[in-house]
């Protein structure tokens, strides 16, 4: 079997509470409803990406000069503005003043590097994304 993290809303059902699992992460991990699975809750929204995964980055974006530190900080914005759209705080048009507004707390100059990063990234993620795949990052981070 395989892992895969996502990040849910948690919903009230009845009197309880639950997490709805994507019927796409159920085919690729093979499950049927019924089946006993391991679930791990954790509030912390955004987990830095592990050193190999911003290798990734870095090799498809070689242009780029930012640290592993700073990419984190602006995939982070990213995901925060994602978070955002999901929970109905703010619309896709504003995503991107929602990320500049988050990260102006570094400087200008910083927010100039993510939007050099942002613009490269458009370009290379088809890249990014297949060297990506969940099967193939799972064996190189484990």
């Amino acid at each position: 079997m395989g892992t895969i993290v996502y990040t849910a809303k948690i919903v009230k059902v009845g009197d309880s509470a639950s997490v709805i699992i994507p019927s796409s992460h159920m085919k690729m991990l093979n499950l049927k409803i019924g089946k006993i699975v391991r679930v791990i809750l954790d509030n912390s929204l955004y987990q830095p990406m592990p050193s190999k995964v911003i290798a990734i980055y870095k090799k498809n974006l070689p242009e780029i000069t930012c640290s592993d530190d700073e990419i984190n900080k602006f995939l982070e914005a990213q995901y925060n503005a994602s978070i955002a759209v999901q929970e109905g705080i703010i619309n896709k048009p504003q995503i991107e003043s929602f990320i500049l507004g988050e990260l102006s707390k570094y400087g200008k100059e910083f927010v100039n590097r993510y939007n050099l990063f942002n613009t490269k990234l458009q370009k290379a993620m088809p890249k990014i994304l297949k060297e990506l795949d969940p099967q193939e990052l799972y064996k190189k981070i484990n």
